[in-house]
């Protein structure tokens, strides 16, 4: 059983890209908010999106930055597991 994660997944489907983003509950105790999280991603592939703070999704319109929303999550990875 996984105590602490948050998973995010993120496609390219022709001109669009579609995401999604979950953390267990010790993380949202703690502050981890999927939609604050999803909405800065978003606006990475000039996208929006939200949620609730466990489970949030988003679209954008531009592919081309997708490795941006990557390299996002990984940075937000680090310091979440950072701090816990």
């Amino acid at each position: 059983m996984i105590k602490s994660a948050f998973i995010f997944l993120g496609s390219r489907e022709g001109d669009k890209v579609n995401m999604v983003l979950t953390g267990t509950k010790d993380l949202i105790s703690s502050g981890f908010n999927a939609s604050d999280i999803i909405k800065k991603a978003a606006e990475k592939v000039d996208g929006s999106g939200g949620g609730r703070p466990d489970f949030a999704q988003a679209g954008g319109k531009d592919p081309s930055k997708i490795k941006s929303v990557f390299e996002f999550i990984e940075k937000t990875a680090m310091r979440i597991i950072g701090s816990a």
